[in-house]
């Protein structure tokens, strides 16, 4: 997948009348030229991210895990969170901000 002279980009969606599950934005982000956020955080959103090219660091609450390309990641929301990409590897990536009350079911 190429996205050429984008480094960072999102498509945001209408919210749709039922509130069970949607997809609320998708973006892209290749920190060849993005600068990534290294500091833990809390969102109010469930997101998937599909890295597409390079490897770098998921933390979860207490827990640590390597996510390289072609693996996929998901953060439920309220919790404690931070990823960023391997110095050496930057990562590029999709992500799916999803809302409503089942995206743990699916």
């Amino acid at each position: 997948m190429h996205f050429p002279d984008k480094a960072s980009m999102g498509i945001y969606f209408d919210k749709p009348s039922e509130n069970e599950f949607y997809i609320r934005c998708i973006g892209y982000n290749d920190f060849n030229y993005v600068k990534p956020i290294e500091h833990f955080r809390v969102q109010r959103f469930y997101t998937l991210h599909i890295v597409l090219e390079g490897s770098g660091t998921v933390k979860v609450k207490d827990k640590v895990y390597k996510a390289k390309a072609g693996d996929m990641f998901f953060i439920p929301p309220e919790v404690n969170l931070c990823y960023y990409p391997d110095k050496d590897n930057l990562w590029k990536y999709v992500w799916f901000e999803l809302l409503g009350e089942l995206p743990l079911v699916y």
